[in-house]
């Protein structure tokens, strides 16, 4: 009895640990950090450095032509601008609509070898300072690359994270709700981690970089923006968070095309642990704190933990009957399932109730980091992997 109780208490403290105890940490010595050290607010309006849109692009035809609206649009000088998109694969009508805008330059090879292969080879012709990496199936704000060229005017910042949003509004159930709340949660987590010292995991929707310290990543690597966040902290530099800068994107368009997508982040998670091991860092503890709260407890610990309290809970209870609050606690726990369950149920029947979606939205993340560690481990995801579904932005 002994051993599960040890065992039930520590993962117990590990899972309060990456929800809510972290947050805690973060917030209270960021807010310590503030009484000491004032902000010093960072422009460059003077002195706008020269910057590449990169956008990697495989059949996006459907939003391609408005993706380079948008970044046409953008409030930044168009001679400090280039835009270059990455085709390679593409056997749509992509390169037709490409052709369209002359302000374009083009990537295209009729072989499709992944994303990460596809942005080697578009990060040997980048000659501006900055690099911005934004998906082809998500909108910029007008603002956005103005608001995280500045943040470069302090010689520490390595990167800046923007904001990813889900068009909620767009969805035809309520996946696209419990992707939206997900997002304002690791939003707010960001900016906590951003304030304490470094964002450890940037959105690939939008996430920018000083080109110098681009380092090119195995062609197979699922995870870019995790990877090249943590390599420029290893080289010293800090990723920032600027919550002003976001990317709109659709939500899956339904349970089946969000978990394909989630088994894949989760796919790329273990993978990506595999290579940087349990700490990125052997002297910067910042980092490895930060990374170790953030991604091994949270993407490697977590679900796992979840189905073993479970099970020793009911051990200590039924089998041992171990005190009354281990009663309490497993009773709980069933309440919470039963709401995960129910939230299922609702879904199947297109209904909304946001109390029972979290629940279920929470124990479907979980499950599917689960799925996804098991298959990096056995099979291994395929570089060339199929696209999640969404809401057609274009469309609507």
């Amino acid at each position: 009895m002994g051993y599960l109780v040890t065992l039930f208490w520590l993962l117990l403290a590990f899972l309060c640990y990456a929800y809510i105890g972290y947050g805690v940490i973060a917030g209270c010595i960021s807010f310590i950090k503030t009484i000491f050290k004032k902000p010093v607010h960072i422009e460059l309006e003077n002195d706008l450095p020269q910057v590449t849109l990169l956008i990697p692009a495989f059949n996006e035809s459907d939003i391609l032509a408005l993706k380079i609206k948008n970044s046409l649009a953008l409030d930044y000088p168009t001679q400090l601008l280039n835009i270059l998109v990455i085709l390679d694969g593409s056997n749509d009508q992509s390169v037709e609509i490409i052709k369209q805008f002359n302000q374009v330059t083009v990537l295209y090879q009729p072989i499709r070898k992944g994303k990460m292969d596809a942005i080697n080879r578009a990060m040997l012709v980048v000659k501006t300072p900055i690099v911005v990496f934004s998906d082809a199936n998500t909108l910029l704000n007008t603002i956005a690359l103005r608001e995280m060229v500045r943040h470069y005017a302090n010689p520490k910042i390595g990167g800046v994270a923007g904001e990813k949003k889900v068009m909620t509004d767009l969805a035809n159930n309520i996946i696209g709700e419990g992707e939206g709340l997900y997002w304002q949660y690791e939003s707010a987590m960001k900016q906590l981690d951003s304030d304490l010292y470094t964002v450890v995991a940037a959105a690939g929707e939008l996430f920018s970089l000083r080109t110098h310290l681009f380092k090119p990543l195995p062609i197979d690597t699922i995870l870019d923006d995790l990877m090249l966040a943590i390599n420029t902290c290893k080289q010293g530099f800090t990723i920032a968070y600027e919550k002003n800068a976001y990317a709109i994107e659709a939500p899956s368009i339904n349970l089946k095309e969000e978990r394909k997508r989630k088994i894949r982040i989760a796919a790329g998670a273990a993978q990506a642990v595999g290579r940087l091991g349990i700490l990125p860092s052997a002297t910067n503890w910042a980092l490895n704190f930060q990374y170790f709260s953030r991604r091994i407890i949270r993407w490697l610990i977590s679900p796992i933990a979840l189905p073993i309290i479970f099970i020793t809970n009911i051990f200590l209870v039924y089998y041992f009957s171990a005190g009354w609050y281990y009663t309490i606690i497993l009773y709980l726990q069933f309440t919470f399932y039963s709401m995960a369950i129910l939230g299922w149920c609702m879904y199947k029947l297109n209904k909304k109730s946001i109390i029972l979606f979290v629940p279920f939205y929470f124990v479907f993340m979980n499950s599917c980091m689960l799925i996804g560690f098991v298959k990096q481990i056995f099979y291994k995801q395929h570089i060339a992997w199929e696209k999640a579904k969404r809401v057609n932005i274009a469309a609507n």
